[in-house]
């Protein structure tokens, strides 16, 4: 019965062998065998070198009994592994499909040179390949292939598709399995291939030899080590062989950039200048064909064909003996990398030797080809498999995903194992939080999402900030918290999903509203406690935002202010606010001196002088507009504790021209809600009436009772009143003022 695969070092499967008619394990194979019988690989190499990685039909993997089954599996030897002569009905078919939806690797070898055109003929080919094949030969001289012919020029014949392609190179492929005797266009075996005399001369390899064939059928070394691994006991020998260093068991093998270095020098001159400018080193720009052709004087469509026929040439020479160190290389590059590696292992797997010239561009084609991905390099075959967007789509709303799918589906992928961490977080797409792995990309409040969900209680913005490892100013995340609607903050700090259910806190006097619009009127003490236990509101808060204008205090109690209701300003004279001039019914002037928050757009408090004097009222937003388009607001919620507020004055400085420490004057009309604004600059305050009537807006020549009456005081009092409550560049601007603060 055929058992489970097992792992080999070189990452390939090996399976238990069934018992076989002759006893060795292998059937005696003829001079080819047709695709989809045993001794005939189910994947051609060329199609298992580029698309190795790609899963195999699921009937296969339940042949095989394993779900990790890809193409590259499929060699010649698969199915005597599963003990199956053929491969017949769905399996056939859903591995034709799979193989003829794949890209064409065109640029393989499909018939090597020297084959026999007689023995192509007599190959066990499909009808309608061996259509194809009969008339090729009879296009061609008897004899041998004097040339590699490659899949580009197969695909070029007649009615040969896909699948007269695969069939081609499966049966071809399966000749090499032949007796020598009956494969004439193979070459004569070089001595340095032989098994060197040094071998017999290892006593511990006389010894498991000598064991192998008194006591079993083993005719190879391999199935003698395959039976020694099944002994129950442990024989000395296979202790000894595992301390044998590779050293000793052969010569160093040539490097294969050398190898390749000895290739280029044996082109001409213009081929090898060609190969060497446009197969540089990876960390140089590669130059383009246009470049490469100005430099040689040729087109540059004369030069892409020379590139292209000098990478077959270098593609057909790794299939020989000299060229099999590049070809190892290849392998060992494709291992290390597998579909996708970063750039820095990338370096590492081709570095080159000193003194060397550095051909790691060429390795990487051979291998791949590889193409670049930001900081990352794919596998140009496996690049349309990529699970990578199957599985950030399957996250959920919350941004995480399924951590150990996602490795499966990577490693199903053909990525190694200890990439994937980095694959699946490089630039910043995904991250490592907490043991999960979660969607990084997107909006702050994706994030604060999910760090609720995960702690499924109210958090501080702070604490969601510090359990998502990010540095964000705390506030600016809370004002972006505020405008999604997935969020309620259930208190002054903290934060909930609002499919929780939490009431939302609205701000201290937005919560006092509703809390008496549902219970009516209440004392002041009762409401302050109760805010404290419901938002985490401080008792003094509440008593300031009980001044109001949403609300009556009276003697201890509170309740909300009825429409009907007048609102009387707090008493607050002119004499005590700074910048305030009351210039007439409804008309007021505002000096203000230019500084950061101005010119940065900040608006201010207007005060009670200001705002009893325009008749603004509770929950009013009045609008004053210049002669030149400006304008600026004036907002009264009645939830504002500090009263009024007046809008940016920046509009109005930055057309003055105003700097900091400058002054800017608005001129507020309620009768036609007109404005006049005017900057008066550092450089132009020249004592005088006149400088006194444009810092304040009074009329000109009304003197000091025209500014008396803007102050509300006495004339005696003006300078006094000007001092003391800060006006000090109007008062010294009045002449005959003292410079002193009187």
């Amino acid at each position: 019965e055929y058992s489970k695969p097992m792992n080999n070092i070189n990452g390939s499967k090996s399976y238990s062998k069934p018992p076989s008619i002759n006893g060795s394990g292998h059937e005696q194979p003829g001079a080819g065998t047709p695709w989809g019988a045993a001794g005939c690989p189910l994947v051609p190499r060329p199609y298992r070198r580029s698309h190795g990685g790609v899963e195999a039909p699921a009937s296969l993997k339940r042949l095989a009994q394993d779900d990790n089954l890809l193409l590259g599996d499929l060699d010649r030897n698969f199915l005597e592994r599963v003990a199956q002569p053929t491969l017949v009905g769905a399996a056939r078919k859903r591995l034709g499909e799979c193989l003829t939806a794949l890209p064409v690797p065109l640029t393989d070898v499909a018939i090597p040179a020297g084959f026999p055109l007689q023995l192509l003929s007599d190959l066990p080919f499909r009808s309608r390949t061996r259509n194809a094949v009969d008339r090729f030969v009879r296009s061609n001289q008897p004899g041998r292939l004097q040339r590699p012919l490659l899949v580009s020029e197969v695909m070029e014949w007649p009615a040969v598709g896909p699948k007269t392609l695969i069939d081609l190179l499966c049966v071809i492929e399966s000749t090499e399995l032949a007796p020598a005797e009956t494969r004439p266009y193979m070459p004569k075996p070089v001595e340095h291939l032989m098994v060197p005399a040094t071998f017999r001369e290892i006593p511990i390899l006389a010894g498991i030899a000598a064991w192998a064939r008194s006591e079993s059928k083993a005719e190879t070394l391999g199935d003698a080590l395959d039976l020694l691994k099944e002994k129950v006991t442990t024989l000395e020998e296979w202790d000894s062989l595992a301390k044998v260093r590779l050293q000793d068991l052969s010569v160093a093998p040539p490097d294969p950039f050398q190898v390749l270095e000895r290739w280029v020098a044996k082109l001409s001159d213009r081929e090898a200048r060609i190969f060497r400018f446009r197969q540089g080193p990876l960390e140089e720009r590669r130059p383009t064909l246009k470049e490469t052709a100005d430099l040689v004087g040729l087109t540059h469509q004369r030069v892409r064909q020379i590139e292209q026929s000098l990478m077959n040439r270098l593609i057909n020479f790794c299939d020989t003996i000299p060229g099999r160190p590049i070809s190892h290389q290849v392998d060992s590059i494709q291992r290390r990398l597998g579909v996708a590696a970063p750039q820095v292992l990338v370096k590492s797997a081709l570095e080159s030797p000193p003194n060397t010239p550095d051909y790691s561009r060429v390795f990487l084609t051979l291998a791949g080809p590889y193409l670049r991905d930001g900081s990352w390099w794919k596998h140009k075959a496996t690049a349309a498999d990529d699970p990578t967007p199957a599985i950030l789509g399957r996250a959920d709303r919350f941004g995480r995903i399924d951590y150990q799918s996602a490795r499966r589906s990577l490693a199903r992928w053909g990525m190694r194992e200890d990439l994937m961490d980095l694959w699946l977080t490089r630039n910043n797409r995904c991250r490592l939080l907490k043991g999960q792995m979660v969607r990084w990309r997107g909006p702050i409040t994706d994030k604060c999402a999910l760090a609720l969900d995960d702690h499924q209680r109210p958090m501080t913005v702070d604490e969601m900030l510090e359990y998502l490892e990010i540095k964000r100013s705390p506030r600016s995340t809370g004002n972006v918290l505020s405008r999604d609607g997935r969020f309620v903050r259930t208190s002054m700090n903290h934060w909930a999903l609002s499919e929780w259910g939490y009431p939302e806190y609205q701000g201290i006097a937005a919560s006092m509203k509703s809390i008496l619009e549902e219970k009516g009127s209440m004392l002041l003490d009762d409401l302050a406690e109760q805010m404290h236990e419901t938002f985490g509101a401080r008792e003094t808060s509440v008593r300031s935002y009980a001044r109001a204008a949403a609300f009556v205090l009276e003697k201890g109690r509170i309740r909300m202010r009825s429409p009907d209701e007048k609102y009387v300003y707090p008493a607050e004279s002119p004499r005590n606010t700074r910048g305030v001039f009351i210039l007439g019914r409804e008309r007021v002037g505002l000096l203000i001196k230019i500084n950061h928050d101005l010119i940065r757009g900040s608006g201010r408090r207007l005060g009670t002088p200001a705002a009893k004097a325009l008749g603004v009222k509770p929950n009013d937003s009045l609008r004053f507009e210049s002669a030149d388009g400006n304008h600026i607001s004036i907002t009264f919620p009645d939830t504002r504790m500090d009263g009024p507020a007046l809008g940016s004055g920046r509009p109005f400085a930055l057309a003055g021209q105003g700097e900091i420490e400058d002054f800017l004057l608005l001129i507020l009309d309620r009768s036609d809600m007109s404005l006049v604004a005017r900057v008066i600059h550092q450089d132009d305050l020249v004592p005088g009436w006149a400088l006194v009537e444009r810092l304040t807006g009074i009329e000109p020549g009304s003197g000091m009772a025209g500014l008396a009456q803007a102050l509300k005081c006495e004339p005696t009092q003006v300078k006094s009143v000007l001092y003391r409550r800060g006006d000090w560049t109007v008062a010294r601007a009045i002449p005959g003022a003292d410079k002193g603060t009187s």
